[in-house]
């Protein structure tokens, strides 16, 4: 049963990150920087936060180790919340049998 929850919570971002690679194809010519070399937009090292940048998922400060949630983009947070929900259900519901 959690099984099921965390194939639909992967199935969810691979959705998100795709829509945000096509966001961010369309906007490559409007936002040029890279969140790496901008300390101001991130919150204690490992939050990133820019509102300005319009994309979902970026790259973290040290690119090989993956991407991140961009947390000034509102998505970013509904994703969150919605990851978390899954998890919180799928894990209630196995206890609760």
């Amino acid at each position: 049963m959690v099984i099921k929850y965390i194939l639909i919570s992967i199935i969810i971002l691979v959705v998100f990150h795709i829509i945000s690679e096509i966001m961010h194809f369309s906007m490559s010519k409007k936002f040029k920087a890279s969140p790496g070399n901008k300390p101001d937009y991130w919150i204690w090292g490992m939050f990133y936060f820019n509102p300005d940048d319009p994309r979902i998922f970026v790259p973290k400060k040290v690119q090989w180790l993956g991407w991140t949630l961009n947390f000034g983009q509102p998505m970013a947070i509904v994703f969150t919340i919605i990851t978390l929900a899954i998890i919180v259900i799928g894990m209630l519901f196995k206890y609760l049998k």
